[in-house]
């Protein structure tokens, strides 16, 4: 565990300079598998009237 650790901590200012400055080209984030079911970027209204449905 203490290793994972230390690998999250070095990572840090690659993860804030992808969230932070959207520098995607030196910086990093955590994309999974659940990136592929997005179809469609939609507004902040419909995301809640779909989740609601």
């Amino acid at each position: 565990m203490p290793k994972a650790i230390a690998y999250l901590g070095a990572s840090v200012p690659r993860l804030q300079a992808a969230t932070l400055d959207g520098d995607l080209i030196k910086g990093v984030q955590f994309i999974g598998q659940a990136q592929g079911l997005i179809d469609d970027v939609v507004s902040v209204d419909e995301l809640v009237l779909r989740i609601m449905a």
